[in-house]
C-alpha cells in the first residue's frame, strides 16, 4: 500500500510536443487547463491536446507581429536625420527588382561575364543570402544590363540637354581582338558646382569610314543623336590623316551654321599623349640598336647561373641596388625609359661583370654608353610631361602650357648645342613637336590666361624666349584671340540652346519655299525681330562710343595681379572661378567653357601605351550593341561605385557600416 501511494503521488510524464507550431507558442497551465500563449503578441489560445493545432497555425498566419519579425531579415534600416538633428530610423522592404538591378550593376562595373549567374558557386552564395531570390539565365541578365544602360542613357541625355554651358569632346580609338575598330567619344564639361565631369557617350564600331568625309558623317551622326551639336566647344583627337580631314569637315559644317565660337579657332585640339608617344617612338627607332643591346645584357645577367656573379660584383663595387634589374615591356615606353635609367645606374657593375664572365659578348662600348645616356636625358622631359598626364584623370590645358613651353625651349637649346648626337635626336623630336605647337599653342595660351595664377604673365614670360624678335606679334595674337572670344560672349552670340540641324542636310535654310506661285516666305518671330533690333543698337553704340572705354570684368581680371602660387598647397582653378562668379559674371561663363578643354584623348592608364587600347577577349566576343552598353555604363557607374567599400555600403545601407567591425569579430565563429 505504501508503494502504491508513492507511485500515485509521482507527477505524470509530460507528453513531448512534436508540432512545429510550438516553436512560436508557449504551453502553460491555467485554471486547471492547458493554454497556448503566442510568443509574439502574447495572445492566449486553447492549448489542450483535444483542440489540435489548426487554430494555432491560423493565428500565426494572421499575427502581425510575427509577420514583421519574419521580414526583418529581408529589411534594411536606413537612418535619416531631421532638420533638428534627431535621427529617424526607417525600414526598407526587400525588393527582388532592386536586387536584380544591383546584380546588373555589379556585373557591368567589375566586368564579370553574364554567365556568372549560372555558376554553381554563385548560385549557392545567393541562396544563403536570400533563398527567395530567383536567379536568371545569362540571356536575361544581358537584357537587364541593356535596359539599365538605356534608362541611364535617357537620364544623361536630359542632363546634357539642360546644361547651360558648352561641351568639349575627346575621341580615342580602340581595337578588338579581331582587329575591329571602335571609337570612344567622351564628353567633358563643368557642372553647376564647377566640378569637371567626363562621361563616355558613345563606344561605336567603325564600319566603312576609310575617308575623312565618311568619318565626319559618322561622327556628326553620333553628336546629333545626343543633341549636343549646337553646344560644342572643342574636339580632341590624334593627328591621323583621316581624322585631320574629318575634323576640318566637321568644323566647316558647324561654322556654316555659326555653331562654333570664334569661327572654330578653338575647335581642333590635337591629343598631347599621341604627340608625345609619336616623338618617343621616333627616338626609339633611331636608337633601337642601343636599346636592343641593353635588353641582351639584362637577359644574360638574369640567367640563373649568372645572377650570383652579378650580385657579388654589385656588393664588391658598393653599388646601391635599390631598383630591380629587369626587362622592359616594349609596348609601354615608360618601362623602356626606366630600363635605360637603371642600366646606366648599374653601368660600373655591368662592366665589372664582363671581367668575371669572358663569354659575355653583348658589352657596350663607351660611345654606346654615352649614346644611351643622351637618349635617356632627351626623353626625360617628355617622360615628366607624360607622367603628369597619367597622374590626373582630367588633363585640362591650363596645367600643361608651361610644360610645353619648356619643351619648345629645350629643343631649341639642343639644336643649337655642340653635341652632334643630341642635335640629331632633337631634330627628330622637333620635327614631330612643331606641328602640334603651331596648331595648339594659341588655344593652350588662352586657357592659361584664364588661370588666375598666370593670366597673360606666363605668355609674356615664355614667348620672347621662344619667338625672339617676333614675340610681340605672337603675344598680340593671344590677346586678340582672348578678347574676340570674350566679345562673342558679351554680344550674346554664343548660346548653347539652339537646335539647328541645317549643317546636316543640304538645302536647309531660314528661308523656306512656299509651293504657291513659287514665292519665298521668311519665317520670322516677333521676339527674333526684337533681339535683332537690340543687337543692332549695341553695334551702333560700339561704333560711336569707341573713345569711351567701358571697363569690363575681363579688363578687371587682367588688370589685377596674379593669384599667389603656393606649391605646398593644392590649387583648384575651378573652385577659384566658382567663388568669383559674382565678381566676373560674364568672364566666368567663358571660363566654364574654356577650362573644360582636355588636351589628351586617352585615359590616364594608357598615356605610355604605344600600341593603342584593345578590348579583352570576352568583350571582343560580344556584339557591338552589348559592348557599347557595357563600356558606357561602366564609365557612368564610376562616380557612384568608385568609392571605398565602406562608402559604397553606406550609400546602399547606412546601418550595415556600423555593424561591419562587429561582424568581422564574429567571423571565425560564424564560419565554424
Amino acid at each position: 500500500m505504501q508503494v502504491k501511494s508513492v507511485v500515485h503521488s509521482l507527477p505524470k510524464r509530460q507528453r513531448r510536443l512534436t508540432s512545429h507550431v510550438w516553436n512560436d507558442f508557449e504551453k502553460v497551465k491555467k485554471d486547471g487547463g492547458d493554454v497556448a500563449i503566442c510568443k509574439f503578441c502574447r495572445k492566449q489560445l486553447s492549448g489542450s491536446s483535444s483542440s489540435g493545432t489548426t487554430h494555432l497555425n491560423n493565428h500565426l498566419k494572421r499575427c502581425h507581429r510575427k509577420l514583421n519579425t519574419d521580414i526583418r531579415g529581408w529589411m534594411v534600416t536606413t537612418e535619416i536625420k531631421r532638420e533638428d538633428g534627431n535621427p529617424i530610423r526607417r525600414l526598407n522592404k526587400y525588393s527582388e527588382k532592386r536586387s536584380r538591378l544591383e546584380l546588373a550593376r555589379m556585373i557591368i562595373y567589375h566586368e564579370y561575364p553574364f554567365s556568372i549567374v549560372e555558376h554553381v558557386g554563385f548560385r549557392r552564395f545567393v541562396y544563403t543570402l536570400c533563398p527567395s531570390f530567383k536567379l536568371i539565365p545569362r540571356e536575361v541578365m544581358r537584357d537587364d544590363c541593356i535596359v539599365l544602360y538605356e534608362n541611364e542613357k535617357k537620364r544623361i541625355y536630359e542632363l546634357l540637354a539642360k546644361l547651360p554651358c558648352r561641351v568639349s569632346l575627346t575621341l580615342d580609338f580602340w581595337l578588338s581582338c579581331q582587329n575591329s575598330g571602335f571609337i570612344c567619344l567622351t564628353a567633358h564639361y563643368l557642372d553647376n558646382e564647377w566640378k569637371l565631369r567626363k562621361m563616355i557617350i558613345n563606344f561605336m564600331h567603325v564600319e566603312d569610314c576609310h575617308t575623312g568625309e565618311l568619318f565626319a558623317n559618322f561622327l556628326l551622326k553620333q553628336i546629333t543623336d545626343w543633341n549636343i551639336h549646337h553646344k560644342l566647344f572643342s574636339l580632341t583627337l590624334d593627328n591621323d590623316c583621316v581624322n585631320e580631314v574629318a575634323n576640318i569637315e566637321i568644323k566647316n559644317r558647324l561654322c556654316q551654321s555659326k555653331l562654333l565660337p570664334s569661327g572654330g579657332q578653338f575647335f581642333h585640339v590635337q591629343c598631347a599623349a599621341y604627340v608625345i608617344n609619336s616623338i618617343v617612338t621616333s627616338v626609339f627607332e633611331k636608337s633601337q640598336k642601343i636599346i636592343g643591346n641593353i635588353r641582351e645584357i639584362i637577359e644574360f645577367v638574369n640567367l640563373t647561373q649568372n645572377q650570383p656573379i652579378f650580385d657579388s660584383v654589385v656588393v664588391e663595387l658598393n653599388v646601391n641596388r635599390i631598383k630591380g634589374f629587369h626587362l622592359d615591356v616594349p609596348t609601354q615606353w615608360n618601362t623602356t625609359y626606366s630600363m635605360l635609367q637603371i642600366a646606366l645606374e648599374y653601368k660600373d657593375a655591368i662592366i665589372g661583370f664582363q671581367s668575371h664572365v669572358p663569354d659575355f659578348a653583348s658589352m657596350l662600348t663607351e660611345e654606346q654608353w654615352a649614346e644611351a645616356m643622351v637618349v635617356r636625358n632627351c626623353l626625360k622631359i617628355f617622360y615628366d610631361v607624360a607622367d603628369l598626364l597619367s597622374s590626373t584623370d582630367r588633363p585640362t590645358a591650363n596645367l600643361f602650357f608651361e610644360e610645353f613651353c619648356e619643351i619648345q625651349l629645350q629643343l631649341v637649346e639642343w639644336l643649337n648645342g655642340p653635341d652632334e648626337l643630341i642635335r640629331s635626336i632633337a631634330s627628330v623630336m622637333k620635327e614631330k613637336f612643331d606641328p602640334y605647337w603651331d596648331k595648339c599653342n594659341t588655344t593652350l595660351a588662352v586657357v592659361s590666361v584664364l588661370d588666375p595664377r598666370y593670366k597673360m604673365k606666363l605668355v609674356e614670360c615664355y614667348y620672347p624666349q621662344i619667338y625672339g624678335n617676333s614675340a610681340d606679334e605672337h603675344i598680340q595674337q593671344v590677346q586678340d584671340a582672348f578678347k574676340n572670344l570674350y566679345e562673342e560672349y558679351e554680344s550674346g552670340n554664343i548660346t548653347s540652346n539652339s537646335s539647328d540641324n541645317s549643317y546636316i542636310e543640304e538645302g536647309d535654310s531660314e528661308i523656306q519655299e512656299n509651293g504657291i506661285n513659287g514665292t519665298l516666305l521668311l519665317t520670322y518671330n516677333v521676339s527674333d525681330i526684337k533681339d535683332k533690333q537690340i543687337r543692332r543698337f549695341d553695334r551702333f553704340l560700339q561704333e560711336n562710343t569707341h573713345n569711351q572705354h567701358i571697363k569690363t570684368d575681363m579688363d578687371e581680371f587682367l588688370a589685377e595681379g596674379v593669384f599667389p602660387r603656393d606649391k605646398e598647397k593644392s590649387f583648384n582653378v575651378w573652385d577659384w572661378w566658382k567663388s568669383n562668379t559674382t565678381k566676373y559674371p560674364l568672364l566666368s561663363k567663358m571660363a566654364r567653357d574654356v577650362l573644360a578643354i582636355s588636351i589628351s584623348a586617352v585615359t590616364a592608364d594608357s598615356i605610355f601605351c604605344l600600341g593603342g587600347r584593345v578590348l579583352d577577349a570576352y568583350r571582343s566576343s560580344l556584339d557591338s550593341e552589348t559592348v557599347q552598353a557595357l563600356i558606357c555604363m561602366q564609365d557612368w557607374l564610376k562616380d557612384e561605385m568608385g568609392g571605398s567599400v565602406s562608402s559604397v555600403i553606406d550609400s546602399v545601407c547606412p546601418s550595415m557600416t556600423s555593424d561591419m567591425n562587429h561582424d568581422e569579430q564574429q567571423q571565425s565563429c560564424d564560419f565554424s
